[in-house]
Parts: structure tokens; sequence; C-alpha cells
């Protein structure tokens, strides 16, 4: 179930690319322009509880945002 967000929080946008040395650059200038459209970026690097099973952070994450931005350019086979 949806989380509702307080009437004056910014809609969020989460965020879903990789996070290594090379691609840091990228996030940061997506997460940028995102809040320079009036969005609240969100990505896993948000949230550190390390006893979280992944899928359910990632679930819970994706499920308080109301959009989301997906990099697959460096998915292989």
């Amino acid at each position: 179930m949806r989380k509702r967000r307080a009437a004056d929080a910014r809609p969020g946008v989460f965020i879903n690319c990789p996070f290594d040395d090379e691609y840091g650059p990228l996030l940061r200038a997506a997460a940028f322009a995102i809040a320079a459209c009036g969005y609240q970026p969100v990505c896993a690097l948000d949230e550190n509880d390390a006893g979280r099973i992944r899928f359910e952070k990632l679930h819970a994450l994706i499920a308080q945002t109301d959009l989301a931005v997906h990099d697959l350019s460096r998915v292989e086979l």
C-alpha cells in the first residue's frame, strides 16, 4: 500500500541505475535535474539499513515515490 505524503512534500522520483564510481557523475546529474524540476530524487543509496533485505528496501522506496527513472544502458547478458 502506498504511503500518503504531506501536502507540502515534493513528489518523489525513484532512480534505478548503477552505483559504481564511473556512473557517479551521471547519477549526480540525474538527481540534480530531478530536483531542479521540483521533484525529490530517491535511490537505494538513500537507505543504509544493512539488516533489511534488498528486495524489501527497494519495494518500499519505489512504493513511496510517484515516478521512476530506470537506466538500463549497462545491462549485459
